[in-house]
């Protein structure tokens, strides 16, 4: 599995530019339309991304996932590309 991670304050996703340091409403708001990761697939993920919180499937990626700080804001976020996941 290929997993990339994004730790990099400048680096903003989407057109509401979701990255480090964004609210988790606001992820929530972004990804509003897209299916959120169901727990079994979250703990899956977390061997990889310990900590993650949230996820979501997603037509360009497997899953995107967020972990959060104390405050409720983006402290890492990863993405598996759908084109390399294999079932």
């Amino acid at each position: 599995m290929i997993q990339i991670t994004f730790k990099s304050e400048t680096l903003r996703f989407g057109k509401r530019q979701i990255g480090i340091g964004s609210t988790r409403d606001d992820v929530q708001k972004a990804y509003r339309r897209d299916e959120k990761v169901d727990q079994e697939d979250l703990a899956y993920c977390a061997i990889n991304f310990p900590g993650v919180e949230e996820g979501y499937y997603g037509e360009s990626w497997c899953f995107i996932l967020f972990c959060y700080d104390a405050d409720g804001k983006v402290v890492s976020m990863a993405m598996q590309p759908s084109a390399f996941w294999g079932w």
